[in-house]
């Protein structure tokens, strides 16, 4: 299901961006279409490599929030371990 309303998405984007292609380009003579289309193609492509960089930039950060969490875990482990042994010491010396 979610896979459909992505694609209307999708498809939406494509169709609203032709529409706005066409109704900017009836406005424009041959020179100033050149000129507005290689803007939003090179705004497109800076965009684009913006959002590349930021992917790779929380890639990048996954492993330590990983490794933050396994610590985590190992410390709260080691507690129980610590608060078992200290019941079975409690234990140990009521016997």
């Amino acid at each position: 299901m979610g896979k459909n309303i992505n694609n209307t998405i999708t498809n939406a984007y494509a169709i609203l961006a032709a529409v706005f292609a066409i109704i900017v380009a009836e406005r424009l003579d041959l020179n100033q279409q050149n000129v507005f289309g290689n803007f939003i193609q090179t705004l497109g492509q800076s965009i684009l490599t913006i959002s590349a960089a930021g992917e790779q930039q929380e890639k990048a950060n996954m492993p330590e929030s990983k490794d933050y969490e396994m610590y985590y875990q190992i410390k709260m482990l080691k507690e129980q371990i610590e608060h078992l042994e200290n019941k079975l010491t409690k234990k140990g010396d009521k016997d």
